[in-house]
């Protein structure tokens, strides 16, 4: 491994916060003193949660200017309300320690359909080709969707850059497990580009959803620059072809890093496959989104003990991968003592990361 330019946390003003009202301003310093003290230069922010993930919270966790969104607030974060919005006080106050800091939204993801309605009236949810609809994913050829999705990533960008924050990360827009979505808004604009019936889907359907994905992320691209045109796009992900995440198409959209799930679940366990999928994702820059959680959202994942993070940080330390630029240990708020002491002590256990 070379050396980084971002080692740090991801966090959040209120995903899996054990309370109801999320994080505190003195959380967070005492977090920005844990990093400095830790050699840690990165801090991302998770600004939006899912009631189907976390029994608190639902919701924006910022004060949105977009009238369509303000309902839409997780109601018990106290960042989400103008009256104790914080961030402004703790992004200047990392950014004074050297920690640069990013926003992130899964994007295109809502679980509490009688909320988003109110709203959008017309969003769907991705449907698979059995005609299974998701729980939490929308699909981004649905019209009141894409604008859901447009309309957050604008108004966190605008949140954002007043608080001097140029970097952005994103999960979706994908395509889930299918490859595609099966709803009729997907099956008329696969017929329009492509002059595909997904009804008698063709074998290379992953490509064609690749390229997809690749006219959708470039727009989102160009709505982050015409928002902030010093501001980066990141994107979390693996790089599937089920996802539309082929990583050539991902070349082409302006996306500046990917932010590949590294121990997310047991099929990831081993120091050969994170090395041969940083070098699928190459030449692409990437940061590692690690989880080392020891407490899982509900009916979710792989609970990880120290011993669990001494390993991965072992892996990432002899990684030979040129492409290799970062890592984010994920999620900060629901990390035992003995896990955060692992990640601070197995960083230290290799000397200096960043550059």
């Amino acid at each position: 491994m070379g050396k980084l330019k971002y080692v740090g946390w991801m966090s959040s003003p209120h995903y899996q916060v054990p309370n109801k009202t999320g994080y505190t301003e003195d959380d967070f310093n005492r977090l920005l003193d844990e990093m400095v003290d830790n050699g840690m230069n990165f801090l991302s922010l998770h600004m939006e949660c899912q009631s189907c993930y976390d029994r608190y919270h639902d919701g924006l966790a910022w004060p949105p200017r977009n009238p369509r969104l303000k309902p839409l607030i997780d109601r018990n974060c106290l960042n989400a309300h103008e009256e104790s919005e914080f961030l402004s006080h703790i992004i200047p106050q990392a950014q004074n320690r050297g920690i640069t800091c990013q926003f992130m939204i899964n994007s295109l993801h809502w679980s509490s359909p009688e909320r988003l309605v109110s709203q959008y009236p017309n969003f769907g949810y991705l449907k698979a080709r059995n005609g299974e609809e998701s729980r939490v994913v929308l699909c981004p050829d649905n019209s009141d969707s894409w604008q859901f999705c447009v309309d957050e990533i604008t108004d966190l960008v605008k949140y954002g850059t007043d608080l001097g924050v140029n970097l952005y990360a994103i999960e979706s827009p994908f395509y889930g497990h299918s490859g595609c979505c099966f709803c009729e808004d997907s099956r008329r604009t696969f017929k329009e580009k492509f002059d595909v019936d997904l009804g008698n889907p063709p074998y290379d359907l992953a490509i064609l959803g690749s390229l997809r994905m690749q006219e959708l992320l470039t727009e989102l691209v160009r709505v982050v620059k015409a928002t902030n045109a010093q501001a980066e796009l990141w994107l979390h992900t693996q790089g599937s072809p089920k996802w539309g995440h082929l990583p050539s198409c991902l070349r082409k959209t302006g996306i500046s890093a990917l932010m590949p799930h590294i121990y997310h679940s047991r099929q990831f366990e081993s120091e050969k496959h994170l090395n041969a999928l940083l070098d699928y994702l190459a030449p692409n820059p990437c940061i590692l989104h690690c989880c080392v959680r020891s407490r899982m959202p509900i009916d979710y994942g792989w609970a990880k003990d120290p011993e669990d993070v001494r390993k991965l940080i072992g892996w990432i330390a002899r990684s030979p991968a040129e492409n290799l630029e970062g890592v984010m240990f994920f999620n900060e708020t629901a990390v035992s003592p003995e896990n955060r002491k692992a990640v601070y002590e197995g960083l230290g256990s290799y000397g200096r990361w960043l550059e």
